[in-house]
């Protein structure tokens, strides 16, 4: 698994910033409502709370921060679910 941030836009509203240099087993991130679209977190654009996050194996929810943890595992994808609204 290679280390490092990658950062995705899903939909048109909603970032996911995944960083799996948090531990070697587990991948961490948070979800966060992108406003301008521009795929990084700004300190104005708030993470969002009670989403499904998955690793194809397991899935969380976010946190009241819009942070999640799920175990690593080796050529995995992690995605959410795009909550509706």
């Amino acid at each position: 698994m290679k280390k490092g941030a990658i950062a995705l836009s899903v939909g048109l509203l909603l970032g996911v910033l995944t960083n799996q240099a948090a531990a070697a087993d587990t991948v961490t991130g948070k979800v966060f409502w992108d406003r301008n679209q521009n795929g990084i977190q700004e300190t104005w654009e708030p993470g969002i709370p009670k989403v499904c996050v998955s690793n194809g194996k397991e899935v969380t929810q976010t946190n009241s921060n819009g942070r999640y943890e799920l175990p690593a595992y080796d050529d995995m994808v992690v995605f959410v679910v795009k909550p509706s609204g």
